[in-house]
């Protein structure tokens, strides 16, 4: 690469997103100032005339797809030091071995393993008990709790 130029490489394949989340989608430029960007449908991507116009992007459109989505940008980004910065909602890794470590977050384990012993005991011939539903429901109402903003919220 040439002196001052952007080279970009990756070391992993980043998991396929299954949903990207309006939390806002933010453009960052070089002097890192961040701008929102709108997530927008398909039908509004696809309505757009003319998707070659270059300026810096301020709309996307994410097509999930079975095995690798596809992120659609608008205007055509008109400088190659821009970035996306999004929150996305990925599936979770498979656990195909003992030493392979579920991602979860800690506060959600005990809300897994209850809810997975509801899922699993009809298989095994274990009966599903009232404490077994109770330990279930409230270890995951606790955990969704806790991953909560703990912000204020102003209505109007």
């Amino acid at each position: 690469a040439g002196v001052d130029n952007h080279v970009y490489f990756y070391t992993d394949k980043a998991q396929r997103p299954i949903e990207i989340l309006r939390d806002p989608i933010r453009r960052v430029d070089e002097d890192a100032h961040e701008t929102p960007v709108k997530l927008i449908s398909r039908a509004e991507y696809m309505a757009i005339n003319d998707k070659r116009n270059e300026a810096p992007v301020n709309c996307v459109y994410y097509d999930a797809q079975l095995t690798n989505g596809k992120l659609y940008v608008w205007p055509v980004p008109d400088s190659v030091k821009d970035f996306l910065r999004m929150t996305i909602r990925r599936p979770i890794s498979d656990v195909d071995s003992l030493t392979h470590h579920i991602e979860v977050p800690p506060e959600f384990l005990r809300a897994l393993e209850w809810n997975l012993a509801l899922e699993i005991a009809p298989k095994f011939g274990a009966e599903v008990t009232k404490l077994m539903m109770f330990h279930a429901e409230t270890s995951l109402t606790d955990a969704k709790g806790l991953s909560r903003e703990q912000a204020s919220t102003y209505i109007r």
